[in-house]
Formats: C-alpha cells, structure tokens, sequence
C-alpha cells in the first residue's frame, strides 16, 4: 500500500531541485541566477505574497535570511526582475508536461485519472503500457471535440479498441443542490477499467474531491480569485507557484490547517525553512 505522507527520507531540498533548472534566458544583463528567483518567489508566495511587486518587498524584508541561503551574486532581484521572469512564456502545457509526470511516478497497479485536456492517445497508450489504468474525462463543450471523439470512438468499434486497451465507456450524472436549487452535470469518460459501476463510481468520486479541495484552497487560502495580475504568463505563472505551494505545505507534519501553516511560513523562517525541506542548524 502506497503511503500518504512524506518522511523527512523522501524530502529533496526545494534549494537542491532548482539548483540545476537550465536558464533559458538571455545572457545579456543577466544578474541573477534563476534557481535563486524561483526560490524566492516560491518562498514568498508561501508567505502571503500575490504577485512580482509583493515578491520583491517580501525578499528585501528576508534579505539577510535569503543570502544565507541562496547564491545571490547581485543581491535581491528587484521586483522588476521578478516580474520579467514570471511573464516569461512557457515552452510546455499541459499536454506536454502530464507524459513527463507520468514517466515520473509509479503507475503501475493504480488508476489515473485525468481532465479532459489529459485525454490523448499517446497519454491512454503510457499509462496502459505502464501498467496503469486510467479514467479519461471527456467534454462536449469545446468545440468540435465532442464531435471527434464520438467518431474516433466509433471507429474503434470495428477492432474493440484493441489499439489503445480501452474497455469501456462511463458516463456519471451529478446532481447539486445548493442554496434550493437543483442541477445536473453529465460527463462522459474513457476508462480501462471493466465494467465495474462501484470501481469507476471511487475513481470519479476520488477526482472530483481533489479538484474541489484544491479549488477550495487556492479560493480561500489563497484568494487567487482576488487575483488583479494583467499579464497572462504572470498570472499562469504565480498560479503555478500557488499550487506548487499547497502541494509543499501539505508535506508538513502538522496539526494546523493549510491557512495557518501559509501564515506560519510568512511569519517564522524556522518552519519556511520546515517547508523547503531545508535542515535548520
């Protein structure tokens, strides 16, 4: 049985994984190192802040803890530094970086379940080929997916989807009620699970409770949808580092919630440092 939490064994210092991460910008009036501003801009979202500007004020407040920590040639990168970096466009997305996770983790024995941005046949195929089985979410609402899907389907009918080890197809109706009101949201899935109601029932129950707890977080803990960033990487990006965020503050052994444990890594660089993965002498 897999276990749920992390021991300090399993925990690689957030300094150590980005120690190595290939810099792709411009040489030209380079100053700071980039492992060093993605650790910064971690530490200060974890720390309450929401955007380049709160990021660079956050720093200077912890400049003497942060240089001696980190490799900070130049000083404290000004916010203006911090912005560049976030705004900087991605070279991946979503669909390019769940085969990397994937090859990652052990799937083997487990049920992967993904949105419908996950559901492709190179993704099906890895997982299947991994020793996983998957519930692939489907939607009809953007564009002409729901379209395709039904003919790609239809056309591996003829060989029983031998092709992709497909086994059958589900559909699960949700029915929400909420402040008197009823609604119903169907959805449609890609599963190669077999025919087992209560089995797929656990795995779109399991997916949907993640997704509603993490929404739940960002919204509440986070306040990402007081969000004000204009700029579209930027938002992308300081998301990204929400989320990357939760994902370190869940790692802690500790009673408190994931709100109190936000307001104790902006408080006391200690357990920041608890968080990081970073041993305090």
């Amino acid at each position: 049985m897999k276990r749920d939490v992390v021991d300090e064994l399993d925990a690689v210092s957030i300094l150590e994984f980005f120690g190595d991460l290939k810099d792709s910008r411009s040489a030209i009036n380079r100053k700071h190192l980039l492992g060093g501003i993605c650790v910064i801009c971690i530490c200060a979202v974890l720390a309450g802040a929401d955007g380049p500007k709160a990021i660079g004020t956050w720093a200077l407040s912890k400049k003497d803890w942060l240089e001696s920590l980190l490799q900070l040639p130049n000083g404290i990168p000004s916010h203006d530094t911090n912005s560049r970096v976030l705004a900087t466009e991605a070279k991946f997305n979503e669909i390019t970086a769940i085969p990397e996770l994937i090859s990652n983790i052990e799937v083997k024995g487990a049920i992967v379940t993904i949105d419908a941005a996950g559901c492709q046949k190179n993704i099906s195929k890895q997982i299947v080929d991994a020793g996983g089985d998957y519930v692939l979410a489907l939607k009809g609402n953007q564009g002409n997916m729901h379209k395709d899907v039904i003919n790609w389907v239809s056309e591996r009918f003829e060989n029983d989807f031998a092709d992709v080890g497909l086994k059958s197809i589900g559909v699960a109706t949700r029915h929400c009620l909420r402040a008197g009101r009823e609604s119903y949201d169907t959805r449609y899935y890609l599963t190669t699970l077999p025919v087992a109601v209560k089995q797929f029932a656990q795995a779109v129950r399991g997916h949907w409770a993640i997704e509603n707890t993490l929404h739940w977080c960002l919204d509440v803990t986070f306040r990402e949808d007081e969000s004000r960033l204009l700029d579209h990487h930027a938002a992308e990006n300081v998301a990204l580092l929400r989320r990357f965020g939760i994902g370190l503050l869940k790692r802690v052994d500790s009673k408190e919630s994931i709100a109190m444990r936000r307001r104790m890594a902006g408080w006391n660089e200690d357990f920041l440092s608890q968080v990081l993965g970073i041993e305090v002498i």
